[in-house]
């Protein structure tokens, strides 16, 4: 059981990463905001942490990851969404 939980941790932590990469690929110089690459990386950094290293290091890397991204991005959504993301 242990393998199979393992095996889909690695098939959804490489999912993730690449929806990560394909996310910044899209990203366009100018036009994006900086601090939306910058959150972006960081998760990536921390998914592909979670991938590379030992478990307890990995879960240490996806969680500061995650928490770079929130903290980046924390003031664009102070007064609710920011102006590029209204439709």
């Amino acid at each position: 059981m242990t393998a199979v939980v393992d095996a889909l941790a690695v098939v959804l932590g490489l999912v993730a990463l690449w929806s990560v990469l394909c996310r910044i690929n899209h990203m366009q110089r100018g036009v994006t905001d900086p601090v939306v690459f910058w959150q972006h990386f960081a998760l990536g950094l921390g998914v592909a942490g979670l991938l590379v290293l030992p478990p307890p290091w990995g879960r240490l890397a996806l969680v500061a990851g995650l928490m770079a991204f929130l903290l980046a991005g924390g003031y664009r959504w102070r007064h609710g969404a920011p102006e590029g993301i209204k439709r």
